[in-house]
């Protein structure tokens, strides 16, 4: 589909389809809300981040420096794949802690 398809379908101007396509418009806006409703997001997901996810997303920006650096994003992203396993085993094993 076309963004000006997308567009008379949605109800979202084509300039701001084209822009959120391309990266230039990164900010959540009520374009990008009309475009999952179209879409049957979950736009409050979308929109408002969890409190993991924000966690981690600062816990990354920091490992990062705010650097674009992409020794450091191989780096990172190797260390997370070293990782993974064990993450995969923890949820696949029921908390003692925490019974379900």
């Amino acid at each position: 589909m076309s963004a000006l398809e997308l567009s008379r379908r949605s109800g979202v101007p084509q300039p701001q389809i084209s822009k959120l396509l391309t990266g230039v418009r990164k900010r959540w806006s009520s374009s990008i809300e009309k475009l999952c409703h179209y879409a049957n997001c979950d736009v409050p997901a979308l929109g408002h981040p969890s409190a993991a996810e924000k966690r981690l997303s600062r816990a990354l920006r920091q490992a990062l420096g705010n650097h674009d650096d992409p020794r450091a994003v191989e780096v990172l992203a190797r260390v997370i794949e070293a990782v993974t396993p064990a993450m995969v085993a923890m949820r696949a094993t029921p908390s003692l802690e925490h019974p379900e």
